[in-house]
């Protein structure tokens, strides 16, 4: 699986040194977004069971936060960082169900950059256990968010998710054009192009049956 997004141990610790800060400011908006981005950042790093508790931990904390002080954007964005963590301990139906609940918040707020990245993660949960037809429905979705965005960076994630559906249908030719979108939405940075165009390539190619469980495309 390619992820966009990804950790080191000096950022991590930079991270915790930013949420003991937001925590004595007493900065519930700040907290609640540092603990989203520090629970992603751990499960990239490392996928250890400590490493995979204390996420989960973060994420939680994040999630029971923005419930109680903040506005719907900042609850959906602790949702899908949560989500995030279940789906990198394979825990997809508990993925789904976060993933579902932020795509909800994002779309009442009108928020279409944050719903096309929860619709893209949310597909590939979806992909994983088997749901094909949900998968597609929500990457048609996020895929029609993008006419209204600036930033159309993560397109290459959801055109190769959506190529990627239809391999698993074994509809290869219909596979072909959202593979071939995929490599021509490849922004240029050297760390864009080999995220985006590894993760194009494994949709062109077959995946073997022992590799299908998770082999799809998530953005941060």
């Amino acid at each position: 699986m390619v992820r966009a997004g990804g950790g080191r141990p000096e950022a991590l610790e930079l991270q915790r040194a930013s949420l003991k800060i937001a925590r004595d400011l007493d900065e519930p908006g700040l907290t609640v977004r540092i603990l989203a981005s520090l629970s992603g950042s751990i499960v990239m790093t490392s996928n250890s069971p400590e490493a995979m508790a204390e996420a989960s931990r973060l994420a939680e904390e994040a999630v029971t936060l923005s419930r109680s002080t903040g506005p719907p954007d900042l609850v959906a964005g602790a949702l899908r960082a949560r989500s995030a963590v279940h789906s990198f301990a394979e825990r997809y139906d508990e993925a789904c169900r976060d993933g579902l609940e932020a795509a909800g918040l994002f779309r009442a707020a009108g928020n279409a950059k944050g719903l096309s990245r929860v619709l893209n993660n949310l597909a590939c949960d979806e992909i994983a256990l088997g749901r094909l037809d949900d998968a597609q429905r929500h990457l048609d979705e996020a895929l029609s968010k993008y006419p209204q965005l600036t930033d159309t960076s993560n397109s290459a994630f959801v055109f190769g998710n959506l190529a990627l559906v239809y391999l698993l249908r074994d509809e290869p030719a219909a596979a072909r054009e959202p593979a071939l979108e995929s490599l021509r939405s490849i922004q240029t940075d050297e760390r864009s192009v080999l995220r985006s165009s590894t993760c194009t390539w494994r949709f062109i190619i077959p995946l073997p049956a022992s590799r299908r469980r998770r082999p799809c495309c998530m953005v941060r």
